[in-house]
């Protein structure tokens, strides 16, 4: 049976918003991150991790000179490999684990794609968004038999979120909503 939850769709459809908005709904011990903006004068200057235990660190910026890029950031994987390594406990004992997003700048990090697998593998909830573009990773994860892949549309938000959360019950039923 299917335990994990993929949200796909085109950059700006949503994906974000819907995570945040599901991690508000639930009643439910919860554990994960979302990436969030970094805007400086109006405009996107890079990338933020926010745990939902309160840490959060640069994931990527236009500032930020590295080997690893995505357009014009420059990607801390450094940076990430050390929150994952610090959050990693925490995630696996939580039986829901929120994930935003499996994206090209996430999939830099070994430790991440590890994370990833872990709690794929395991008995926890998973419900993660996905890049909507072809990578090797992100395409095997999607064409995994435990996984209900949903593809979102801006008009969608509401009914897409209420499928979710009667999946996680569904996966869940001995947590009290």
């Amino acid at each position: 049976m299917a335990n994990n939850i993929l949200i796909t769709g085109p950059p700006g459809c949503g994906k974000t918003t819907l995570a945040r908005q599901i991690v508000a709904d639930l009643d439910l011990d919860v554990s994960g991150f979302y990436t969030e903006e970094i805007r400086k004068d109006g405009k996107r200057r890079g990338f933020r991790i926010k745990f939902l235990s309160g840490s959060s660190g640069l994931l990527a910026s236009k500032d930020y000179a590295s080997q690893y890029r995505v357009g014009g950031y420059g990607v801390d994987v450094e940076q990430f490999d050390s929150l994952i390594e610090k959050e990693i406990l925490n995630i696996m004992k939580s039986p829901c684990v929120i994930i935003d997003e499996i994206g090209k700048m996430e999939l830099f990090s070994q430790q991440f794609r590890g994370l990833i697998n872990k709690v794929l593998d395991s008995n926890q909830v998973l419900v993660a968004t996905i890049m909507y573009k072809s990578h090797p990773f992100a395409d095997k994860i999607k064409n995994r038999t435990d996984i209900d892949l949903i593809r979102l549309e801006k008009s969608r938000l509401q009914p897409v979120k209420e499928q979710i959360l009667d999946l996680i019950k569904t996966y869940s039923p001995a947590q009290d909503f």
